[in-house]
């Protein structure tokens, strides 16, 4: 059952543990998903993974949250994938 069609999701922490299977589940439910942490390379096997497992829209946004300046980069950079001009 996908009860998720038309969502996203922004999953932080996403590269392992609990976020990626975070990621997992809601991709699994057919929300599409923004995967934030700061490993790229990890992130970027696992929007793969979502994509031929499930089909989902995934995108990697590598991020550093403890930086000041990473939350505004991550809505830049989710505003651009969406088509939608910044919330600023």
């Amino acid at each position: 059952m996908q009860r998720r069609r038309g969502e996203t999701a922004l999953i932080t922490g996403a590269s392992s543990g609990i976020g990626r299977e975070l990621a997992r589940l809601f991709a699994s439910d057919g929300a599409d998903i923004v995967l934030i942490a700061r490993s790229e390379g990890r992130l970027g096997e696992l929007a793969d993974e979502l994509a031929v497992r499930y089909g989902a829209v995934a995108q990697a946004v590598p991020a550093d949250l403890s930086r000041p300046a990473s939350p505004g980069e991550i809505a830049a950079s989710t505003a651009l994938l969406s088509g939608e001009a910044a919330p600023w």
